[in-house]
């Protein structure tokens, strides 16, 4: 039986890499504007992307990335004070400069941005805790406190926040969680050559 085989071996490993690459053929579009490409995820990669612009061809990779597909929203805190509070789907997170309340009595911190991390933290003790939801995480940055669903899809955009006076939500509930895969580029495109790998299994 004849055996075939490369100069480095077993052409498996490359055949299976060669396997996950995706070319796609996109219309082009405003910046910063999502284009769908149903099958692919934040946690593949864009090997090449190529700006067609009626024949003339500029590769514009650097400015591309894949939409990530969970719903996120964010609180910003301004000057937060004992008894401000932040609603997240349905929970109250109430602001105390002694809290009392394990996680739903949050710390009021010396600055905004420690404030925030002391939300953030209280959110995600909450959400993980044994036997609760985990639907969604906390992160905070600066003053803003980002949260996101731990899913991709639309699921995550019924998800609540509010805030009081000093506590701006960005929106009523999550948004931006979709089931179709995403790519967006930071400049303007006309048709893009998209090249892909797909690291699903």
């Amino acid at each position: 039986m004849l055996k075939q085989f490369n100069i480095a071996g077993d052409p498996l490993p490359a055949l299976k890499e060669l396997q996950g690459l995706n070319i796609e053929l996109l219309v082009g579009t405003t910046a910063d504007t999502n284009i769908e490409v149903s099958a692919i995820r934040d946690t593949d990669t864009i090997l090449k992307a190529l700006n067609n612009d009626a024949g003339t061809i500029t590769d514009i990779t650097s400015t591309m990335s894949i939409t990530d597909l969970r719903a996120n929203g964010t609180l910003t805190l301004d000057t937060v004070v004992e008894d401000e509070t932040a609603t997240v789907q349905g929970v109250v997170y109430t602001f105390k400069d002694a809290p009392g309340v394990a996680h739903t009595e949050v710390d009021v911190g010396a600055s905004d941005t420690i404030s925030a991390a002391n939300l953030a933290a209280a959110i995600n003790a909450v959400e993980g805790a044994p036997g609760a939801a985990n639907r969604f995480f906390a992160t905070s940055d600066a003053a803003v406190v980002t949260i996101t669903a731990n899913t991709e899809g639309t699921a995550g955009n019924a998800f609540t926040i509010a805030g009081s006076t000093q506590i701006t939500a960005d929106n009523a509930t999550l948004t931006g969680g979709d089931a179709d895969g995403q790519v967006q580029s930071t400049g303007i495109t006309n048709q893009i050559i998209l090249f892909w790998f797909n690291a699903q299994p």
